[in-house]
This record gives C-alpha cells, structure tokens and sequence, in this order.
C-alpha cells in the first residue's frame, strides 16, 4: 500500500468530495479566510467572494448529478435562476417598477432555497423516469422555457 498512495479501498472514500484530511484542511482553510476577508474587504471583493461561491455549489451540484450518479442534467443554471429571481423578490426593496418584500436574510435565504426545492419538485414527476439523451433533452428544454420566463418577467401596474 505504501507505493500506492491514490488506491481507494472504499466507495465512500472513493466518492466523496475532499476524499483525504489534506483536501478537507485546505478547504476550511480558505472557507476561514473568505469569511475573514468579508470583514476587511470592500463591497467589490465582497460581491466577487460570493459570486466565486455561488459558482462553487452549482458546480458541486453538477459534479453530483453528472458526475458520481452518470446522469446528463442540463436544468442547474434555472433552479439556480429560480432561487436568485426568489431572492431578490423576497429581500429586495421594493420601488414604483420593482417587487420587493424587504424582509432580513434570515428570511429570503431559506425561502429562496424553499422556492427552488417546489420548482424541483413540479418538474421531478414528470423527470424522475428519464435517463440518458431523454433527460439531456428534457433539462435542456427546461433551461430554454426558463430562460423566456425569466427575460419576459414584468410587473403590472
């Protein structure tokens, strides 16, 4: 074993996302100094942190999905759009052309995440069965009807 330092002997170890203590430490380590440096940065640098940590769980989200379980998921980019439309809805302020509740991020965090998880939930009856280009072409659709709900959005007056 000691001249095969990449050999898994385990599927958990296999499949997990930081597989040793290296990966985990390094991991905590900047996850430590990004929230450090929130506190001295400006509001750019702040905004650039939380866009590099937004591409990082969708891109683990990917990783899962197309990845460990071999399915072709095209649908990330409108549940992540989904929650960011609930977001901004939810904690936005509102003025005479935008909708916004104005309400604290202990509110529309979880409340973004709970409207993607409906939005999910709409669409896995009729996805949940599909494998392979079936599901590529499914998903891929869902990123088209996303992408005109979300560019055709208006508020009534």
């Amino acid at each position: 074993m000691r001249g095969r330092p990449n050999l898994y002997t385990d599927y958990q170890k296999e499949s997990s996302i930081f597989s040793n203590n290296t990966q985990k430490s390094w991991f905590g380590i900047l996850v430590t100094l990004s929230f450090a440096f929130c506190f001295l940065a400006s509001d750019y640098w702040i905004l650039l942190l939380t866009t590099s940590f937004l591409i990082a769980i969708a891109g683990w989200g990917l990783n899962i999905v197309s990845g460990l379980a071999g399915q072709i998921n095209l649908a990330h980019g409108v549940f992540i759009g989904v929650g960011t439309y609930a977001s901004a809805v939810i904690g936005g302020v509102s003025t005479s052309s935008v909708v916004g509740f104005d309400l604290d991020m202990i509110f529309w965090l979880p409340l973004a995440g709970v409207a993607a998880a409906i939005v999910g939930l709409l669409i896995a009856p009729i996805t949940v069965k599909l494998k392979g280009l079936n599901l590529a072409l499914v998903t891929l659709a869902l990123v088209f009807i996303g992408s005109h709900l979300f560019s055709n959005f208006s508020q009534q007056e």
